[in-house]
């Protein structure tokens, strides 16, 4: 193999449209993780 099969000038589309996914699930991930710390943070200081 040499090293011009390793080069890639273009991204495949399904190359790409899987890192979107991906990247846009993470985003959502960590997200959803923030809400929460920030949720459980606003309760506990909350007084009863």
């Amino acid at each position: 193999m040499h090293c011009s099969d390793f080069i890639i000038t273009e991204p495949p589309p399904a190359f790409f449209s899987y890192f979107l996914s991906l990247l846009n699930r993470i985003i959502k991930s960590s997200v959803c993780a923030f809400a929460a710390y920030i949720f459980v943070c606003m309760f506990r200081s909350k007084p009863i």
